[in-house]
């Protein structure tokens, strides 16, 4: 049995791709009821989850100390949490490094100096893990408050700064301040669930977590305006068409490429989880995101739009 030729192949890779998303016609501006409840639900649920649990954020933000802790053979990271649990410490987190038989352990800020607390640990870690655990820490890093604060703000100003580039690069592109504008709100809809939920399960925001919320903010920006590109172009084709049927048919001319897309992208973050406690966060982040970010990009982001112009022409 031989393989066809390249030409033949991509022929019948279009013809699979479109026979699976073959004429779809679904009025997804009539359903736009459904799609702004969800997203007020997904909202508020985030909204709930940051007044009631609140954001954990990691030592980089609030000041704290890094130590990592050598060992002959690396013990299960729970006994490791235990030992440190009935030494008395508190608000810490751990990461293994297997390459090196060495944990990480992140303490939150507190009284006691870098120095006393190294010496606590490692005689807490000694005492539990006898004759097999190095005499001297392989790295102890010490975060004060003020740069936490000073890490924090960067971070928000990267994150509003990448913001308003987006506006202005998208309303440039389609010469109309809306399509950004609403390009960014769907962006920041999806970011501000995702962070939502990863503050609901308790999970700790780190410079990781924040890098994953900035890539998903560059997924789902990518996403929707492709979606937006189309539109523009059955707006210059189609002159007699009613804007509700057009908007509906881009939507539904896009639909294979953004799940297709989509899809693809779920597989490689879900392989993330398969990366550890370490990557868990960022493929949880990404994942869901990616999620978030197609529903808004098809439910959301395009019916905003043809309210706006609907309520301008009116």
């Amino acid at each position: 049995m031989g393989f066809s030729s390249p030409p033949q192949n991509a022929q019948y890779l279009k013809g699979v791709s479109m026979q699976l998303f073959k004429n779809t016609n679904i009025d997804f501006i009539g359903k736009k009821v459904y799609c702004y409840g969800l997203s007020l639900l997904l909202i508020l649920a985030g909204i709930f989850g940051i007044l009631k649990v609140g954001p954990e954020m990691s030592i980089e933000f609030t000041g704290g100390t890094l130590l990592q802790i050598g060992f002959k053979e690396l013990p299960p990271i729970d006994q490791i949490r235990s030992s440190l649990n009935e030494g008395g410490f508190e608000g810490f987190s751990l990461q293994t490094q297997p390459a090196d038989h060495s944990i990480i352990v992140r303490l939150k800020q507190g009284q006691q100096s870098k120095e006393d607390i190294t010496a606590r640990l490692l005689k807490t870690l000694q005492s539990s893990f006898s004759g097999n655990v190095k005499e001297l820490p392989d790295r102890v890093e010490f975060v004060g408050p003020v740069i936490g604060k000073k890490l924090a703000m960067d971070a928000l100003i990267a994150i509003l700064g990448s913001l308003l580039v987006i506006v202005i690069y998208v309303a440039i592109r389609f010469k109309n301040w809306i399509w950004g504008a609403v390009g960014v709100l769907a962006l920041a809809h999806d970011v501000f669930i995702t962070f939502g939920l990863l503050v609901f399960l308790h999970r700790e925001i780190t410079l990781v977590v924040i890098a994953a919320l900035l890539t998903l903010a560059g997924y789902s920006i990518n996403d929707t305006i492709v979606i937006f590109d189309r539109v523009r172009e059955n707006i210059r084709s189609s002159r007699k068409e009613s804007l509700r049927d057009l908007y509906n048919r881009s939507i539904n001319e896009t639909l294979s490429r953004t799940l297709i897309t989509s899809f693809i992208a779920l597989i490689t973050s879900s392989s993330l989880f398969f990366g550890g406690e370490v990557l868990f966060d960022f493929a949880a982040a990404m994942t869901f995101g990616i999620l978030i970010g197609s529903y808004s990009t098809i439910g959301v982001a395009i019916t905003l739009i043809h309210q706006w112009e609907m309520a301008r022409k009116a």
